[in-house]
């Protein structure tokens, strides 16, 4: 019996490592998102107060385009929003992967703890038990060395 409740506590610890690695993985995620979310707004911001006819150039998957600013404003304008969302989803999976997290440590934090005093308990039982025979045998004894 003891067996499963060991390989319960090893699927359970492995279930918690890969909830935390995906949580890493989604945090990672956001902040690139966000870092390329600031460069569009960072060319957003530069190319705003040119003329509309201005050149623009740019690049998506390798193919260099050429446009003008008032082609390119509500592109950029619709990456940041796309972005935006896309940072909003993942970090509501991130919530939900938080929240599965703090279930299994709720949950199985308190069985570790009630099994450790459990096993403390036995082992406190064992040790009280060998000193009283240790006392028995000395008085069997006599004080007497043997």
């Amino acid at each position: 019996m003891e067996r499963s409740g060991e390989e319960n506590e090893g699927v359970v610890a492995q279930k918690y490592q890969v909830l935390q690695k995906e949580t890493s993985l989604l945090v990672a995620k956001i902040i690139e998102i966000e870092d390329e979310k600031k460069e569009y707004e960072l060319v957003l911001d530069t190319i705003k107060e040119l003329e509309d006819t201005r050149k623009c150039w740019r690049m998506v998957n390798g193919v260099l385009f050429e446009k003008n600013k008032a082609e390119t404003i509500p592109e950029l304008v619709a990456e940041i929003a796309n972005m935006e969302n896309v940072i909003k989803q993942i970090t509501d999976a991130l919530s939900q992967k938080k929240g599965e997290i703090a279930r299994l440590e709720q949950k199985y934090f308190q069985f570790s703890v009630n099994i450790f005093y459990y096993r403390y308990e036995s082992l406190m039982k064992q040790a009280k038990e060998k000193q009283e025979d240790i006392k028995q045998n000395e008085v069997k004894a006599g004080g007497v060395l043997v």
